[in-house]
């Protein structure tokens, strides 16, 4: 039992003696050029005033001079401490310096996330449920038209009429245009800005701080996300909308039987409802990682 006491006592001696040795070399390391050229000397002359005191207690040289001998111990102290005080409050002042970057890195990334969030959430207009509600709006229109994405049933009937399509294709334009008003260019703008802040200042500010970042995996989802909704998606959008009605009123004036490439007709409009309906996804799923984001961000974590 007494063994396992030494063994314990001794190992943890040990670990302070490490500690205290990496401590110390960083400091050391740290201090400037200059400090430690001074100390040097100061040392030095430290070490030739203790030498000088000592011989003249051994020869008695101090023994009328009570105030030289006081002042040489003084000088003496003084070459020793001053070397180490300095390097110690450097020390300190490195610290609390590190301490209030890393506490304004913290208010920064807090700062700029809570106001990407709040840009994202701009987008869908803080109607969260309506975005939702419209999408599965358009998922039914495209069902009613296609169902489960049968394009052949269509394709090759007798007489094909577009109108349907060029209703549904107008209905959807007209419920787009409900969640993205004019205002979608500058909030996407913003949005933008603001994520651009958040990846490049805010992230090198905290990382140089030893403070966390968002994890590797929410970081790559919120680039994604930012990436799709910021992207030219809803002008190409309408673009192609616009092509498709002058498509289906050309074709709908044909008479006649069906031709197969009718059914790439049907294909293309699939894809159009479909690059809408992922486009709302991707508003909906950014404003709700945005505020994942700005939890996680709101106390910043330490790296160990």
């Amino acid at each position: 039992m007494l063994s396992l006491r030494r063994t314990r006592d001794s190992a943890t001696l040990v670990s302070v003696r490490t500690r205290f040795g990496a401590v110390a070399r960083e400091m050391w390391n740290e201090t400037s050029g200059t400090l430690k050229r001074a100390w040097l000397v100061l040392w030095a002359c430290g070490a030739a005033l203790f030498a000088f005191g000592a011989w003249g207690d051994n020869s008695g040289f101090w023994n009328d001079k009570p105030y030289l001998s006081n002042t040489v111990a003084e000088l003496t102290c003084t070459a020793f401490g001053v070397p180490v005080a300095l390097v110690l409050l450097q020390r300190l002042a490195s610290l609390e310096t590190d301490a209030a970057e890393s506490r304004s890195a913290g208010r920064m990334a807090r700062r700029v996330s809570a106001d990407f969030e709040t840009a994202a959430r701009a987008l869908a207009k803080d109607e969260i449920a309506g975005m939702r509600a419209a999408r599965e709006y358009l998922r039914n229109l495209l069902e009613s038209l296609v169902p489960n994405g049968d394009y052949w049933r269509s394709a090759t009937a007798p007489r094909m009429r577009y109108q349907p399509y060029i209703d549904a294709i107008e209905e959807a334009m007209k419920k787009v245009d409900e969640l993205f008003g004019p205002e979608l260019k500058p909030r996407l703008a913003e949005v933008s800005a603001l994520w651009s802040i958040l990846t490049t200042e805010s992230r090198f500010r905290l990382l140089d701080t030893d403070n966390e970042w968002l994890p590797g995996f929410q970081a790559e989802r919120l680039a994604s996300l930012v990436r799709a909704v910021t992207a030219p998606a809803i002008e190409e959008w309408r673009g192609k909308g616009l092509d498709l009605k002058n498509w289906y009123r050309r074709e709908d004036q044909h008479s006649g039987a069906a031709r197969y490439g009718e059914l790439d007709t049907l294909r293309a409009f699939d894809r159009w409802f479909g690059d809408v309906i992922n486009y709302i996804d991707a508003v909906t799923d950014l404003s709700d990682e945005s505020a994942l984001a700005a939890r996680t961000l709101a106390s910043p974590r330490t790296r160990d």
